[in-house]
């Protein structure tokens, strides 16, 4: 998009996050600010109590008696409304349903002829709700009708959405009364950056890899899942077998038992995943709830490593079992996958032949870009 725009990102993450490998911005045309560079909004009402004011000022900033204050919007608010003054914006970008729901109002008041465009990680009030039912928990329940709230009036909001699968699309145009136009922009995988490990002995690697945010729901469920369910079935067909988990955490005490476990190599975050991909010989995504696309599936695809998935966490991608990566719902049937890949050597290199020409010809994130830029470009 920088190549024909100025973009300005506003983010949580401070923006020195935002650079190239080699320390260097990624463009001139990129600009990033954090939004809590100007700091907490303030008010005559900040004499009074800290969660009073708070309650008072928020519900100023949104035009509504009935809001419950949200702490991101406070912080956020004299950046934004600074930003809106200077640049006129053609095009607002909101990437995740959160985004949405706190700014697009308050956007729309400041540049009513303005784009607005949506990116849907997920069908959010699918992915609360699946969490809720598995949790039993009516807080999760709770933001389950939030969001299908806010799904329900994007054709009122925006001008488009983006999805990362046929599914999602499919779902919130029904939700919107198949009033809102949506375009399928799947994830990726920037194949110059994951290269192909073409090791001839790459199938004995007795190293299975996880990779995925730790702290999301729905990574938590599905890797506790495999370590509990799965994990001793492949080591008891093979007791050598490791299992590396990496990914950004928070809180460590829903897998105490694997940091524990001398079979698993609890790495958390690392600043490089490619040594663990080309060391490790299957990578796994267990995943039995959630939507969208699986980043780690492309990137383990494009790095050379066959992929076991559940049908869950295969969708939107694809794929066919048995052609580019092995599908298996039940504990034996996932394990089985796994044992076949490490001890049959030709279906090992097949899988991940085809898996890598798949991400190649559809998911490579220089692909993707020019059809968002063209897809955009059609919109204005």
């Amino acid at each position: 998009m920088s190549r024909q725009h100025m973009v300005y990102v506003l983010t949580c993450q401070p923006p020195e996050e935002f650079k190239a490998p080699d320390g260097t911005s990624l463009s001139p045309k990129i600009k990033f600010i954090n939004f809590e560079e100007r700091g907490h909004y303030k008010s005559i009402f900040n004499l009074l109590p800290l969660k009073l004011a708070d309650a008072i000022n928020h519900r100023i900033i949104v035009r509504s008696f009935s809001s419950t204050a949200n702490q991101t919007l406070l912080r956020s608010y004299l950046t934004l409304n600074n930003l809106l003054r200077q640049v006129k914006f053609d095009i607002i970008y909101y990437e995740g349903l959160e985004a949405l729901g706190l700014f697009r109002d308050i956007i729309h008041r400041s540049l009513p002829s303005a784009i607005h465009l949506y990116d849907a990680h997920n069908v959010d009030s699918v992915l609360w709700m699946q969490q809720a039912k598995t949790q039993r928990c009516q807080k999760l329940a709770g933001y389950a009708q939030a969001a299908l709230s806010l799904e329900k009036t994007l054709h009122k909001k925006v001008n488009a959405y983006f999805c990362c699968s046929e599914e999602d699309n499919i779902l919130l145009s029904e939700l919107n009364g198949n009033n809102l136009t949506g375009t399928v922009i799947p994830n990726g995988v920037d194949i110059q950056e994951r290269p192909f490990d073409d090791s001839k002995d790459k199938h004995l690697n007795r190293e299975l890899l996880f990779c995925g945010s730790l702290d999301y729901l729905p990574n938590r469920e599905g890797l506790l899942w495999f370590y509990r369910e799965v994990l001793p079935l492949v080591k008891d067909a093979m007791p050598t077998i490791k299992l590396n988990v990496i990914g950004n955490l928070l809180e460590t005490s829903a897998y105490q038992n694997l940091i524990e476990d001398p079979a698993v190599n609890f790495l958390g975050r690392v600043e490089s995943v490619v040594p663990f991909y080309q060391t490790a010989g299957v990578s796994i995504a267990p995943l039995l709830s959630g939507s969208g696309t699986r980043l780690k599936i492309l990137e383990a695809m494009s790095m050379g490593n066959p992929v076991v998935s559940t049908t869950v966490g295969a969708e939107g991608i694809a794929c066919t079992h048995g052609e580019n990566l092995l599908i298996g719902d039940t504990p034996e049937k996932f394990a089985e996958n796994i044992l076949s890949l490490l001890r049959e050597e030709i279906q090992f290199n097949f899988i991940r032949t085809q898996a890598y020409n798949l991400v190649k010809g559809k998911y490579d994130w220089q692909r993707i870009g020019f059809a968002l830029r063209d897809t955009i470009k059609n919109l204005t």
